[in-house]
């Protein structure tokens, strides 16, 4: 991919810049915002490092590659942690106007490269003014552990000084213009001590990069600096200058231009509301919420696909028809609030169509989890289905967007989220990780309440390498797909080894498929007993385990190094739950993958910035039964919450199997103290096969057995598949999943 880099002459920009060259990509600028007055030392910026400004142009002499640079005319003015429109007067307008001159010089750029490592408020600006130049951000060290990227800096030789430090324990009388490797074991020892952001990422120091793998024509040496105090105990290197050493006189030096000051134009806001034709065929459509106080509403439509309406025009309408149905139910927002969609398709050949239209109905800078798949072949699924969640009260959605491309988990460019709970309270909002964003003045009182138990609901994660967002191989793909779950989790502020209620396992390479994700969902999880409701366990917030939240490299166990930093803390339950588990054998997933797994999890609430367990989940145990007639797994809260799963078989035919399944989920909620008011969601998994031979007669056999079983209309949305079970053998013939709560 063809590149420009954002430097500012710190570590992290200039090792990113290494680390895309050592990918493969081409980088052909460098890009650098410095401040309006020359004279200035630090601007103080909220998203870009100023101090050391007047050493920049020597990166062009260093790198040999040309540097294009603007002066900042602009503030922060909008410091809330989201970004999502153009702010007039604001520095990120700059980094806009920065990204549209390089492409105008550089027409075949694809993307930018950023040394964003922790910041979310940082990612997000540099995403948003990406997206409006056209380009795909890069953020190679993003939420690599900081203490080991400083080891992978010094093994690489990048040598740097400190230039700013702005932190208790970081003198400037001692420590400007000391070099990084020296100061490195005490910032490990302030890490530990205090706190501290190892690598910077807080602002308690900044560094000019004097070498380092990229600076393949020249090196640079520090000349001057004044140590000077900047208030509040923290101090710059004034006046600091460097001398280019050249190494490889073969390399001509970049070309240093300056752009224009201009602000670029502001993007019209696309409207959020899909279109709302629909094709001239009949389509199947339903709504359900709880009555007794569950929080959420689940949507769906069912749109048949033929020669007259492609996939493209179904999936259209299938949009258009939930959100009607949604701000019908009172979501405010209908299909932009949802927390979690699911696609099916009748084939994957339709996938990259239909993210066109998907991207027209769902711009908003929040925008839903989802996962999309082709269920099965044949008649049977000839059709698109969108089943959507969403809660009742979108104000208490904290969405996961990271559309950068890193090392940490496949980045979600499109308009899709890698995941979104219900509720929770503060923390992990607008796109962000671990940290609680700042607090908002206060809103009007809104008309619904906060789901009673709210739920992180993750998007689909095949198993793409993140740093390269390719496929891994094939027998790599169920372990890297478990392991970009795990970080998106902690990233929400869950562990999903611990919090998890439920999973949903699909594979499209045949029955072994799911055997392999049965296998690496024990290995990655570890042994879980069935945890019993208890009145006193004993939950616990805890950093999340290195050893699991993977990297970008899976599957051998020599190359499996985290990339998830510890100040992400997730919470943990002790005892862990045991979630339900759902295997699907597909027709077709994404990119041609064999294997995607989806979570369901209990969202942590955010007392003052950190995830704790909530006390809804304390009590939190799990039933299983496997009988002549059904299989059945739940986990549940009593008298409060549930989630269940079961299958149907051993009947003389299909409606015998329906109608087991149909009383033993009844039976189940009855049991767990919860009743069909209570339900939330329901859908049903049935074998393709078997929906063909019961042709017409499904639909009234269905219905019979739903509601014959004391359940509410309407009947759960069908949906058909190669294979379905509560095990990696999907022998059932039909599985109904069932998440039902009452409100406090």
């Amino acid at each position: 991919m063809k590149v420009a880099a954002l430097v500012s002459g710190g570590k992290d920009s200039c090792y990113a810049l290494g680390l895309a060259q050592a990918a493969g990509h081409d980088v052909v600028a460098l890009l650098n915002l410095c401040p309006a007055d020359a004279s200035t030392e630090d601007t103080d910026s909220h998203c870009f490092q100023t101090v050391g400004h007047k050493t920049v142009p020597a990166l062009a002499a260093a790198t040999g590659l040309p540097l294009l640079l603007r002066r900042l005319t602009g503030g922060s003015k909008a410091t809330g942690m989201g970004y999502d429109a153009a702010v007039a007067g604001d520095e990120v307008e700059d980094l806009a106007a920065l990204l549209l001159a390089a492409v105008a010089r550089f027409p075949r750029l694809q993307g930018v490269v950023s040394g964003a490592v922790a910041s979310d408020y940082q990612r997000l600006r540099v995403e948003h003014a990406a997206a409006r130049a056209g380009l795909v951000a890069l953020a190679p060290l993003w939420h690599m552990p900081q203490l080991e990227l400083l080891a992978d800096m010094e093994r690489a030789g990048l040598r740097a000084i400190l230039v700013k430090v702005a932190a208790e324990g970081l003198e400037p009388g001692r420590w400007l213009g000391t070099a990084l490797a020296a100061a490195g074991p005490h910032l490990a020892r302030l890490a530990s001590r205090l706190g501290l952001n190892p690598a910077g990422e807080g602002g308690e120091y900044e560094t000019l990069t004097l070498d380092c793998p990229a600076f393949v024509r020249a090196r640079l040496e520090m000349v001057g600096g004044v140590v000077t105090p900047a208030g509040g105990g923290a101090g710059v290197l004034a006046g600091v200058a460097v001398e280019v050493v050249v190494r490889d006189a073969r390399v001509p030096p970049g070309e240093v231009a300056w752009v224009g000051d201009g602000a670029p134009p502001t993007p019209a806001d696309a409207p959020r509301t899909p279109p709302l034709h629909a094709p001239a065929a009949t389509l199947t459509a339903g709504t359900r919420a709880s009555a007794g106080g569950g929080g959420t509403v689940q949507a769906w439509a069912t749109v048949p696909v033929t020669g007259e309406v492609p996939a493209e025009h179904a999936t259209a309408a299938a949009l258009a028809t939930t959100h009607a149905r949604l701000l019908a139910a009172g979501v405010a927002g209908g299909i932009n609030a949802c927390s979690h969609i699911r696609l099916y398709l009748p084939s994957m050949a339709a996938f990259e169509g239909v993210n066109g239209v998907w991207a027209a109905a769902i711009p908003g800078p929040a925008p839903p989890a989802r996962a999309c798949l082709a269920p099965a072949g044949g008649a049977a699924a000839a059709s698109v289905i969108l089943d959507a969640v969403a809660p009742l009260n979108p104000s208490t959605r904290r969405v996961l967007h990271v559309q950068t491309i890193s090392p940490w988990a496949p980045a979600c460019i499109g308009p899709y989220a890698q995941g979104v709970a219900d509720g929770g309270g503060e923390g992990g909002g607008g796109g962000g990780g671990g940290a609680a964003p700042p607090r908002r003045p206060p809103r009007p009182e809104p008309p619904h309440p906060p789901p009673p138990f709210p739920l992180v609901r993750l998007a689909g994660q095949i198993g793409l390498d993140p740093a390269t967002m390719t496929l891994v191989d094939a027998v790599d793909q169920p372990a890297r797909s478990l392991a970009s779950a795990a970080a998106v989790g902690a990233a929400m502020g869950v562990d999903l080894r611990t919090l998890a209620v439920g999973w949903t396992l699909l594979g499209a390479g045949g029955a072994a498929s799911l055997g392999a994700l049965g296998r690496a969902l024990r290995a990655w999880s570890g042994p879980v007993g069935g945890r019993q409701p208890s009145a006193s366990p004993s939950p616990s917030t805890s950093a999340c385990s290195d050893g699991y939240l993977g990297g970008g490299r899976v599957g051998r166990e020599e190359d499996d190094r985290p990339f998830t930093d510890s100040y992400l803390r997730a919470a943990a339950a002790s005892p862990p739950t045991r979630p339900v588990t759902i295997y699907l054998l597909a027709a077709g997933l994404p990119r041609g993958a064999v294997a995607e797994v989806e979570a369901l999890a209990v969202a942590p609430e955010w007392l003052g910035g950190a995830p704790a367990v909530p006390a809804w989940a304390e009590s939190l145990g799990w039933m299983g039964r496997e009988a002549g007639t059904h299989s059945l797994a739940a986990a549940f809260s009593p008298g409060a919450f549930a989630h269940v799963a079961v299958g149907g078989h051993g009947g003389a035919c299909l409606g015998d199997d329906v109608h087991a399944a149909t009383a033993q989920a009844m039976a189940c909620l009855e049991a767990a103290g919860l009743a069909a008011e209570d339900v939330s969601l329901a859908r049903v998994f049935v074998r393709a096969d078997g929906l063909e031979a019961a042709g017409a007669a499904f639909p009234a056999m269905l219905h019979a057995a739903w509601c014959g079983a004391g359940f509410e209309e309407p009947v759960p949305v069908v949906v058909p598949v190669l294979a379905v079970g509560l095990g990696p053998a999907a022998g059932e013939p039909v599985v109904f999943e069932v998440t039902a709560g009452r409100g406090g």
